[in-house]
């Protein structure tokens, strides 16, 4: 079960910095590209975020018409109080590996995360930065 964390600007670069491996920034649509070139890797991302289908999406309109192509598995179950991040832009941190044949997914997915950060006006205007969890992101 995942618990929602409020964390300053501040607070989260301490937390950030504090993680066992330093996660590459890579573009979503590199993820779906070529997974296999991120297999093993902690990576950090944005996209948006749906956890009723624990997807990251490239795109409002991918989320918006469930364009699987264009999303990538995330293998944890969300709290229930977590459902208003549905559909929020978001920066993610996680462990990406690749197809998972089991799950049906497409182009890879996130096996466990370090950090996911709610991005966009409503996140600035309130002067915090909304973090869930925050477990290591180890290589393989």
């Amino acid at each position: 079960m995942i618990k929602l964390h409020h964390f300053s600007a501040v607070s989260l670069l301490i937390a950030l910095s504090a993680s066992s491996v330093a996660a590459e920034i890579k573009s979503l649509s590199s993820l779906i590209a070529v997974p296999a070139q991120h297999n093993g890797k902690c990576v950090q991302t944005a996209g948006i975020l749906s956890v009723i289908q624990q997807r990251l999406y490239l795109d409002r309109e991918s989320y918006a018409s469930q364009v699987y192509e264009n999303s990538v598995l995330l293998k944890h179950d969300f709290d229930v109080s977590n459902k208003y991040l549905e559909g929020r832009m978001v920066r993610y941190i996680g462990l990406y590996q690749t197809t998972d044949k089991e799950h049906g997914s497409l182009s890879g997915y996130f096996d466990n995360f370090q950090t996911i950060e709610v991005l966009g006006k409503r996140a600035f205007n309130e002067k915090r930065v909304n973090v869930i969890g925050v477990s290591e992101c180890k290589e393989n």
